[in-house]
């Protein structure tokens, strides 16, 4: 079926029960909506069946309510694209793309989207989601974007602000690809746990410019040969719980930041065999409330570099590059560390263990280098 739904100069359609267009294979649904308003109170189904295309396109001050839910491009190799501009969009849920292959465009400049309870999108092995707002909210209760095998997502906000009041899922599955993007004042603040990129081989990159990412628990890559890279300037970091990046065998982490905060409370980066981690500081601030381990694991190798202008605070241990053959350079210049607990540096046999402090100071309650058999000091 191919259904047109069109609305304009200060027009109304209202339903007091279901609204359902275009369903069925290969359907396709276009609605547009101009200074207009869409009210539903039962659910909103919208192109689904497989291979279906569906268009929503919202301006101008339009307003679509769906009391319940909305299910839209529902479907094996579904395609959806939903523009809203200077509009609002309110759901009790909101379903974008649910299906293997689903391929989902959603962007939005001046919009207001509002899912008070979930908010799916491109669920499916090899689905793919591109978000682009531009001085958007989005407010909704638990995200799910971009979950199945070799799904793709990326998701950018410019002067936006995207929160949630459960938790957030993006890339889960193995070999998923995510790119989450903040610039200009955007924030992303998540009241429960945001998990990114779990699965074998799956990738993260997150750039953080003059903007802020926020949640209880951050897990970014999680699972065999993850890969994940973290850069910021100016940028707002912060999860109250744990902070957990790359934690798998043959997982990397690169995380690059200056002039920005890193708040968090327990961290595990680069935790796993064969593990690779890269934390760099300039003129930032790195604060963890208890205990963080850095490459922790046999054969990991790890470097942080603390740069000029910073300051790395540990209430609890610090350790980098504990196991068995495992590799750790620190260096410090024109900063200050100050660790509660002990500093520990290549812990375990065979490891090498390698600090330089210029122009700095240092504070901690122990320092444990190269501890174990064969290890190497330098």
């Amino acid at each position: 079926s191919n259904i047109s739904v069109s609305a304009a100069s200060g027009s109304s359609i209202s339903s007091t029960g279901d609204f359902t267009v275009a369903t069925g294979n290969n359907s396709n649904a276009k609605l547009e909506l101009d200074a207009s308003n869409l009210s539903v109170n039962g659910v909103s189904t919208i192109g689904s069946g497989d291979g279906s295309i569906t268009k929503f396109d919202i301006k101008n001050g339009s307003v679509v309510t769906s009391i319940s839910d909305m299910t839209l491009a529902k479907g094996k190799g579904t395609q959806a694209n939903i523009n809203i501009s200077s509009s609002q969009l309110n759901t009790g849920s909101l379903s974008v793309g649910e299906g293997d292959n689903a391929d989902v465009t959603m962007t939005g400049s001046g919009a207001s989207v509002s899912s008070k309870n979930t908010f799916t999108v491109a669920k499916g092995n090899n689905a793919s989601a591109t978000l682009n707002y531009t001085d958007s909210t989005i407010n909704i209760g638990s995200g799910y974007i971009g979950e199945g095998e070799a799904a793709k997502t990326q998701l950018e906000l410019n002067n936006s602000a995207l929160t949630a009041s459960g938790k957030v899922f993006i890339g889960q599955g193995n070999t998923t690809q995510t790119n989450l993007t903040l610039n200009d004042k955007s924030s992303v603040n998540v009241s429960g746990e945001m998990s990114v990129a779990q699965g074998s081989s799956a990738s993260v990159d997150v750039t953080v410019t003059n903007a802020v990412l926020s949640a209880d628990s951050l897990s970014l890559g999680g699972g065999e040969a993850a890969k994940v890279t973290m850069t910021g300037n100016r940028a707002t970091i912060s999860s109250g719980n744990t902070f957990t990046v790359a934690r798998g065998n043959n997982a990397s982490a690169t995380l690059d930041y200056s002039d920005s905060k890193i708040n968090i409370g327990n961290g595990y980066v680069g935790v796993g065999e064969k593990s690779h981690t890269l934390l760099k500081l300039d003129n930032s601030t790195f604060h963890a409330a208890g205990n963080i381990d850095i490459g922790k694991g046999s054969s990991t190798i790890a470097n942080v570099s603390v740069g000029a202008g910073s300051n790395m605070l540990i209430k609890g241990n610090a350790s980098i590059g504990v196991g068995d053959q495992a590799k750790a350079k620190f260096s410090v210049k024109d900063s200050v560390l100050n660790i509660g607990g002990s500093l520990v540096l290549g812990q375990g046999n065979s490891t090498e263990a390698e600090m330089s402090v210029e122009h700095s100071q240092l504070y901690s309650g122990g320092l444990l280098l190269g501890t174990a058999n064969n290890a190497v000091v330098s």
